[in-house]
């Protein structure tokens, strides 16, 4: 690969990844979230990937931990959607915490999304470049 590519994405990817946080962070107030935070984020892996190769790109991010992080993440919605159904006022002081960000626990379920969408659009990006 050409030194000029490399040097660019070496520069490049770590706003990307913040950026695509941000979006994260922030889509319960803006326009925005979950998804389009994870895609901006995998969009940074692709860079990697475009650079790099695959096989280097899976040394900053291993496709086993992929699949850990979209399963802790599948568990955060779980806890918090069995959460809001059934035990809401029993855990009204813990979640209270989180109403001193705006929305409560919408940001949470955020997190959690946007965990989601980053794994597996890496998952994919990663499937389809070893092929």
């Amino acid at each position: 690969m050409d030194i000029i590519i490399r040097t660019i994405a070496k520069g490049i990817v770590p706003f990307v990844w913040l950026f695509g946080a941000y979006i994260i962070l922030h889509g319960h107030i803006t326009p925005g979230g979950s998804f389009s935070g994870g895609a901006a984020i995998a969009a940074g892996v692709v860079m990697l990937v475009i650079a790099y190769g695959t096989k280097n790109a899976e040394k900053v991010l291993h496709e086993d931990n992929l699949h850990l992080l979209e399963a802790v993440a599948g568990i955060i919605l779980v806890f918090l959607v069995i959460n809001e159904m059934f035990f809401r006022e029993q855990t009204k002081v813990l979640m209270g915490y989180f109403n001193i960000i705006s929305a409560g626990q919408v940001l949470l379920l955020n997190v959690a999304g946007g965990l989601m969408v980053l794994s597996a659009l890496i998952t994919i990006i990663y499937m389809f470049s070893r092929r």
